[in-house]
């Protein structure tokens, strides 16, 4: 007699991938970037609970960045999580902010952000934030940080 199983993935609105070149400490590396960004007060970014000088300089440069930075004067919303009832997905956009009416989504990579899936991701997150919040997507701003090469890019 044969047992099958049936595998279930929660569907997200954020990539999925599984990619044998990419090693463990990487991916915990960029969990802790991530992690670091999470805890961060905007509006007071002390940073020293980061340990590891090396990680604080680069949390530091990355909090220099223009999106990064505007956010310091902006009502914040991190790891802002949202259940899109069309799609029957979740999603969680690492930091919303809203400053003058306009909202500003930034999602934080690792290293590249070049890859088109990240930008039908930030679609997806306007498209939830126009809904929940009423506002028309002109008044919505789209960037991917990333937080390893302290860059980001506008997206539109």
């Amino acid at each position: 007699e044969t047992l099958e199983f049936q595998l279930v993935v929660t569907k997200r609105a954020s990539k999925s991938f599984v990619d044998e070149e990419v090693s463990v400490a990487t991916l915990e590396y960029g969990t802790k970037l991530h992690a670091y960004m999470e805890a961060v007060d905007f509006k007071n970014p002390v940073l020293d609970f980061i340990q590891d000088v090396w990680d604080r300089k680069t949390i530091a440069a990355c909090l220099e960045l223009p999106p990064l930075k505007e956010a310091q004067q902006a009502n914040v919303f991190s790891e802002y999580g949202y259940y899109d009832d069309e799609t029957k997905k979740t999603g969680y956009i690492d930091l919303l902010y809203e400053k003058d009416g306009v909202y500003t989504i930034v999602d934080y990579k690792t290293s590249e952000i070049d890859d088109p899936a990240y930008v039908e991701q930030l679609h997806a997150y306007r498209r939830n934030v126009c809904r929940l919040f009423h506002v028309d997507e002109s008044r919505v701003r789209l960037y991917l940080v990333s937080l390893k090469k302290k860059q980001y890019a506008s997206i539109p």
